[in-house]
């Protein structure tokens, strides 16, 4: 919608430095020139500094966060939203492990997967954890993280025998 301010999301914050993302406006310097010059009228800012190409506004400051977000709000420059999860990501990552379980399943005539490789992994550093004294707490959380994955294994195991053909 025309007249819609542009959303930023804080990316992070310590205390005088605030670096804000905007995804929508990445590769627009004009857009990121304005921005900086805008919160550069505020008094506690220190430096703006903006990055078109990482669609990134840097800003080194000496008051308070909220009065600086306040402030780009009333001038109109951007809203600051919180940033959106990254479930993209997890999806690709989670995507990408199971294409190589896949692998190594059929290269091993279903008898390894991802999940059992980690598995007698956890098991074999609590193995060793145990052996070098450190059954409490370091062993018996590496034995725990092992059977809940030999759980979670069996179930998927479990679902994907009923939908093969």
């Amino acid at each position: 919608m025309a007249g819609e301010r542009p959303t930023a999301f804080i990316v992070h914050s310590t205390t005088g430095r605030v670096r804000f993302r905007f995804p929508e406006h990445r590769g627009n310097a004009e857009f990121f020139d304005s921005v900086a010059m805008g919160l550069a009228r505020h008094s506690s800012v220190l430096e703006a500094r903006a990055s078109a190409h990482t669609g990134s506004l840097l800003v080194l400051h000496t008051g308070d966060l909220s009065q600086l977000v306040a402030h780009a709000q009333k001038r109109g420059l951007f809203e600051v939203s919180a940033a959106p999860l990254p479930a993209a990501s997890f999806r690709r990552i989670r995507d990408a492990i199971d294409d190589v379980d896949d692998r190594v399943s059929k290269g091993t005539g279903d008898t390894l997967s991802v999940g059992k490789l980690v598995f007698l992994g956890l098991l074999g550093a609590g193995i060793f954890q145990s052996n070098r004294g450190h059954l409490l707490p370091a062993g018996i959380t590496l034995f725990k993280h092992a059977l809940e994955l030999m759980d979670w294994g069996a179930e998927r195991e479990s679902s994907n025998s009923q939908h093969r053909p």
